[in-house]
């Protein structure tokens, strides 16, 4: 690098506004600019994948947004999370929103959807990795709606569900490569939930 290359910050902070990049890195931040929870590294941060939910871009929460909010124009409902394929997001029904519901994983939000259309539970990889979940058993084919579709499941794991105020222990999840959501109760969740 040349002296010329440089940016040299000369004038006090106090003289600088903060569209300068100067003042910007003489700024300290206490906690990550991503998720707003405390620093870790870019690898580990839980909204590593997601989507904002007011400006719909990639890569950061709403709480800790900084632009303006964005018309929606994807076909993943709100709350939807991470689109992972553009296929499983284009396909995704805008009815199913009503589904989609806020609940907590090991105490940490996460977007679910409550679908009687699967026999099983799901769980998004990328959940797995953020909240450090053991998986258990190999890989095994999960048959999806159409029958000349599946996907390989990566095991199963467990974790406590709050979910609409009660509390669920021990939760079976397989656990998905790929998912518009972070969590899918489907049938063997709601025979719990019933009784």
């Amino acid at each position: 690098m040349t002296a010329e290359s440089l940016t040299v910050c000369r004038s006090p902070p106090a003289v600088q506004s903060l569209e300068e990049p100067c003042a910007a890195l003489a700024t300290k931040r206490t906690g990550c600019f991503l998720c707003g929870r405390s620093k870790h590294e870019r690898t580990l941060c839980p909204a590593r994948e997601a989507v904002c939910r007011k400006s719909s871009e990639r890569g950061h929460f709403a709480k800790v947004c900084r632009s303006a909010p964005a018309v929606q124009s994807s076909a993943c409902p709100d709350g939807a999370g991470s689109p992972i394929e553009p296929t499983s997001c284009a396909n995704f029904a805008s009815s199913l929103s009503k589904a989609i519901i806020a609940v907590s994983l090991n105490g940490r939000e996460v977007s679910c959807l409550i679908d009687s259309g699967n026999s099983e539970s799901f769980i998004h990889l990328r959940e797995v990795r953020a909240f450090g979940l053991k998986t258990c058993r190999p890989r095994v084919p999960v048959r999806m709606a159409s029958a000349s579709s599946t996907v390989t499941a990566l095991g199963h794991t467990t974790a406590s569900l709050l979910v609409k105020g009660h509390i669920y222990e021990n939760v079976r999840l397989v656990v998905l490569p790929n998912s518009c959501v972070d969590v899918i109760l489907g049938q063997d969740f709601q025979s719990l939930h019933e009784s």
